[in-house]
């Protein structure tokens, strides 16, 4: 099973007995603040939970399928995440 936006709201909803408007806007505005902040290149750190972080990859060789000639692949940022031991001890031990 995969957990949704719409999932998390309920869940939220429910957990902070408040109605489900307010608890999408929440949600929603905690998620706009993470794109927000990572595509800043700011990292984003949740005690317990993990760190978001952006790499930067330079431009490099790049094969090209098909084809014996090697092209360069534009420079990215990609997005990482590792997770806090609050979270590794929750999803590492079953309940």
């Amino acid at each position: 099973m995969t957990l949704k936006k719409s999932d998390l709201t309920y869940a939220v909803a429910l957990r902070a007995s408040v109605d489900q408007d307010l608890a999408r806007t929440v949600v929603s505005a905690v998620f706009d603040t993470i794109v927000r902040s990572l595509a800043c290149g700011e990292a984003v750190s949740i005690q317990g939970f993990g760190k978001f972080d952006i790499l930067e990859h330079e431009k490099r060789n790049d094969p090209v399928p098909g084809a014996r000639e090697v092209g360069m692949a534009a420079p990215r940022r990609a997005v990482q995440f590792v997770s806090g031991s609050g979270l590794r001890n929750a999803v590492g031990s079953p309940q």
